[in-house]
This record gives structure tokens, sequence and C-alpha cells, in this order.
């Protein structure tokens, strides 16, 4: 649920393709067919807020007490540093840009983990440009790519 989950929440903000998300869900539904919250899902067909909705009502109502955060913050930062490397690396979106992603990515973070490092850090990493420290916004979000690595 967790792979799910980040593939999720990178689409709808923008860092991710809704193809990517579908397909692990159609893979997990294949695995698990008789999952009940899967087949809801599946039942939402397209609809990405739907998805979310049911997402993060299930996550509220476990508290996150069966939710790996190590495996979703994996999947999420490793998707933000592909995305951040193959666009602002290559210069096709600014910096600012991304920064603003990262911002709207945070916002819909679970309240349990949205305060806690490396989450946290997307809500801030973009305000030292607003000083022209270009180099200390890329630090901390190398720092938050880096925080889950093995």
């Amino acid at each position: 649920m967790e792979k799910l989950t980040g593939l999720l929440l990178l689409c709808l903000s923008g860092f991710g393709s809704a193809e990517s998300y579908f397909a692990e869900l159609d893979k997990l539904f294949t695995e698990r067919p008789d999952d009940e919250f899967l087949f809801e899902l599946e039942d939402c067909l397209k609809d990405l807020r739907g998805h979310w909705a049911r997402v993060s009502e299930l996550l509220e109502c476990s508290s996150g007490k069966d939710f790996d955060i190590e495996l979703f913050g994996r999947k999420i930062f490793g998707g933000l540093e592909k995305y951040f490397d193959e666009n602002v690396g290559t210069g096709k979106i600014t910096l600012c840009d991304f920064g603003r992603r990262c911002y709207k990515l945070w916002l819909l973070f679970p309240w349990n983990i949205c305060n806690d490092d490396p989450f946290v850090i997307l809500c801030y990493a973009d305000e030292p440009l607003d000083y022209g420290d270009e180099k200390q916004s890329m630090e901390l979000y190398r720092r938050a790519f880096d925080y889950f690595k093995e």
C-alpha cells in the first residue's frame, strides 16, 4: 500500500504519471482480488481525487499503524530525485517551480508524518531561494533525497 500511496501522491502533485499509479493498482488487485479496499479503488475508475480521498481516509482511520514510512519515503523521495534530475538538472523547469510543487506535495502528506524529516524539508527547502541562495536549497533537497537511501 505504501508504494501505491507514494505513486498516487507523486501523480497528484505533478511528479509522476497516472499510468504508473494505475499499473501498480492493477498489479496489486490481480495479486489480491478479494481485497475490498483495492476493489473500491478499482471501482473509482480514473478519478485520482476520489482515490486520494479513499486512501487518506484509510490512513487516518488506521493512524498509520501498519503503514511502513520507510518504504513510502523511499518511493516518494526516489520519485522526486528522478524528476529533479530529469527536469531541474536539465533546465526544463526552475528550482523555484520544483519547490512550489514540493510544497503542494507536502500539503498532501498524512498528518502523522508531515512534520518529520525528511518530509518537512519539502515545506521549506525553497525558502532560501527568496534570498538568492540556490545552493542551500539544492543541499536541502539532496539531503531529503538521500534520507531513505541504503
